[in-house]
């Protein structure tokens, strides 16, 4: 392929191109084995017990409340009436800087939750700003 190079690059041109072609196929070929053994490695550690891998954010809300945390649905009691998650407490979140108190000390984990996600993030803003720090935002119902 270099023997096949114009005439204009001349003899001490073609050793460099050379290098440039030697070292970008090493490389991408380096780039594929890592990325390969990373998966691999990733696979082997999730089936590992005690080992981190990457979780919905329905298991995460799950491992929460079954480590005592409360699961809270901010709709309204219609909504809530309609079905919600079993164990659940609603507190509307146009009232829930009212009823914070309901909730239990501020050091308590809270899962919040609603239909599309919209409430529950305005509700995890209340909570943060009335000093509960840990607050997971499960977004809609769906997600659990």
């Amino acid at each position: 392929m270099i023997d096949d190079a114009p005439s204009w690059w001349g003899a001490a041109l073609r050793p460099t191109v050379t290098l440039v072609l030697l070292l970008t196929a090493a490389t991408t070929a380096g780039c594929r084995s890592t990325a390969a053994a990373s998966s691999a490695e990733v696979n082997a550690s999730a089936a590992k017990p005690g080992t981190a891998a990457v979780q919905s954010p329905g298991a995460v809300a799950r491992a929460r409340v079954e480590h005592g945390a409360v699961l809270l649905d901010v709709r309204t009691p219609e909504e809530f009436e309609q079905g919600h998650i079993d164990g659940a407490m609603n507190i509307p979140v146009a009232e829930l800087s009212a009823r914070i108190g309901e909730l239990g000390a501020s050091e308590r984990a809270v899962v919040v939750y609603c239909r599309s996600g919209n409430r529950s993030a305005q509700a995890t803003r209340i909570l943060q700003a009335q000093g509960h720090a840990d607050v997971f935002d499960l977004g809609p119902m769906s997600a659990w």
